[in-house]
């Protein structure tokens, strides 16, 4: 028996920041330089998947700036 797939939560950069408490432009840094989940991009907004970005919190994130 199959499980039905689960749904990808995906969160906006304003949720993204209240739990990564950096400017936009640190995250897109972060990003560029692999050190960060990439966003899927929506349109014009980019989003992010709450599982991949909770998993990077508690991996510790990144540790230096």
């Amino acid at each position: 028996m199959h499980s039905a797939p689960t749904k990808t939560v995906l969160i906006s950069t304003e949720q993204l920041m209240q739990i990564v408490p950096v400017c936009s432009r640190t995250i897109k840094r972060w990003v560029d330089a692999g050190l960060f989940p990439k966003p899927i991009r929506q349109g014009k907004k980019n989003l992010w998947p709450a599982d991949k970005i909770d998993a990077w919190v508690e991996a510790g994130g990144v540790t230096e700036h």
